[in-house]
């Protein structure tokens, strides 16, 4: 999700705007939202960052340190900035009514449009990007073009949602959470098309286009929640400590889908397909 150049999330929405011929007119969605100002939204991203990096240190990782939070609308919604170590949050009613709008596009109305944005962007995705911050320490980069020119980043993102999915079952309302998010997750990714053609992989795909598909909203739009719901199709057998303990090794052909490492037939139904 975040990652430059393919902070592309936010263009999708834009694009199914006008692909699907959705009204652009602004809307007050009734969602029982989790954070009613900006000043409880950073409280709370703060929080889960600062709990994920207590998760990850107790998992192995002792000198793993945070990144501050900054409740501040971008083009890419939400997203770590390495350079500014930083992650970058976004608020409702400061985004534009084209995309409010088509967040109700992919979910069906406005209030489930709401709280699509909800959980992902004022929730788990918090996660995520902390656990991008972690990928970057791990590395031993200095910024953020040195860490994207070499990352595999079909393992990258991938890893990120891992990271997250196994962060949030540790947590008292974890598993409720990701309960609930997993329909809705996929319901919105049922509205993009998949774009990977015919003799190749996602992941051959995802990396050997990288540039092309941070240039194209919707193909990176279906990766994305793709990645997400391989992430939750795991949830069960997910550990953080084996998480880290393979980011440490580096091993650079784990067992996987995706980067998740464990068995590629757990949940056929969700899963890319990837060589076995």
């Amino acid at each position: 999700m975040s990652g430059f150049p393919l902070r592309a999330l936010p263009r999708v929405l834009i694009v199914l705007l006008l692909w699907a011929g959705v009204s652009a007119a602004a809307f007050a969605a009734d969602c029982a939202c989790r954070y009613t100002d900006k000043a409880a939204l950073q409280s709370g991203a703060q929080s889960m960052v600062d709990g994920f990096v207590d998760a990850v240190r107790a998992s192995g990782r002792p000198g793993f340190t945070g990144v501050p939070v900054v409740v501040e609308t971008t083009p890419s919604l939400i997203l770590v900035d390495f350079d500014r170590r930083t992650i970058f949050v976004p608020w409702w009613d400061d985004m534009d009514p084209a995309t409010q709008a088509v967040f109700a596009q992919l979910s069906g109305d406005e209030a489930a449009g709401r709280q699509l944005f909800d959980l992902l962007f004022q929730q788990f995705f918090v996660v995520h990007e902390a656990a991008h911050w972690l990928q970057f320490r791990a590395s031993g980069l200095r910024d953020n073009d040195a860490f994207f020119d070499q990352v595999d980043h079909y393992r990258n993102e991938s890893e990120a949602n891992a990271f997250a999915v196994a962060y949030w079952m540790r947590t008292s309302e974890g598993v409720a959470f990701l309960d609930a998010m997993a329909p809705i997750v996929a319901k919105a990714h049922a509205m993009l098309p998949d774009p990977v053609p015919t003799g190749t992989t996602a992941a051959a795909y995802f990396n050997d286009n990288y540039e092309a598909l941070g240039r194209d909203p919707m193909q990176y739009g279906w990766y994305q929640f793709q990645f997400v719901l391989d992430a939750l199709a795991q949830r069960e057998t997910l550990s953080l400590p084996t998480l880290v303990a393979e980011l440490e090794r580096g091993d650079p052909e784990p067992p996987r889908i995706g980067a998740l490492w464990i068995d590629p037939n757990a949940a056929p139904g969700l899963l890319v397909d990837l060589p076995r």
